[in-house]
């Protein structure tokens, strides 16, 4: 089965990128090193968007649909920082956790529909290139709730077997439309530049104001450096 490969190490790499937040968080101290992490990893939050969403919903449809999905973008972007400004306490993780789950199995069932073995040999490539960097940077968020070891072990399984189970499905289901695919894409791009810019837009990190900025562009900078830009290269299967 050719696309056993992929479902492994996409599995390994989500529980690679996962783990090792969670490893740390017991050893960690809340106070200049935690926000030096968060605020990496709001960069990195606001690079995977820039540098892998838009581009790739931007590379794979028609400028009028790309300026459907971009509003869709801003439109995530001022809902879900409206909602963090709210005094009621919505909890926007929640919103971030359904959507970005939501993104790693269309992103595993975009593979199997890939045309032809090239394309979907760069579709892997794309998706291995970013599933540990990806969960490293969500992990490192969800461990600021303070949530409890089993939890966070539980989240990390369902997580990291979304993509292979993604992947299956789309061996079973050909017809699948990729629109729904660039549809999640957009949400996730919003949720992500929403909350890449939380702790910058909201002013949640005073005391350290200043210096997290420069950490977020160092975050920023380990995307564009990890990724090399070519996150955008799969998902073509119907083009």
């Amino acid at each position: 089965m050719t696309l056993l490969p992929a479902i492994t190490t996409s599995f390994i790499a989500s529980i690679l990128g996962g783990a090792l937040p969670i490893w740390q968080q017991r050893s960690r101290s809340h106070g200049q090193w935690m926000h030096i992490v968060h605020s990496i990893c709001d960069g990195m939050f606001i690079s995977i968007a820039l540098t892998h969403f838009l581009p790739e919903l931007y590379e794979h449809n028609t400028f009028p649909q790309f300026l459907g999905y971009a509003s869709i973008i801003a439109l995530m972007c001022f809902g879900l920082t409206h909602l963090s400004k709210d005094k009621k306490g919505i909890n926007t993780d929640k919103i971030v956790l359904g959507l970005l789950f939501s993104h790693c199995f269309f992103e595993g069932m975009a593979l199997p529909l890939a045309s032809n073995q090239h394309i979907q040999e760069s579709l892997t490539a794309a998706i291995l290139a970013h599933k540990g960097v990806e969960a490293f940077v969500f992990f490192n968020l969800i461990i600021k709730k303070n949530s409890s070891n089993f939890s966070l072990i539980s989240l990390l399984l369902i997580f990291s077997s979304l993509t292979p189970i993604g992947i299956i499905t789309g061996d079973f289901i050909k017809g699948a439309p990729e629109h729904l695919f660039h549809f999640f894409n957009a949400l996730t791009c919003g949720a992500f530049l929403s909350h890449g810019a939380h702790c910058m837009l909201l002013k949640d990190c005073n005391d350290h104001n200043h210096t997290s900025k420069a950490w977020m562009v160092v975050g920023f900078m380990l995307i564009v450096l990890v990724l090399g830009g070519g996150g955008h290269e799969g998902c073509s299967h119907a083009h």
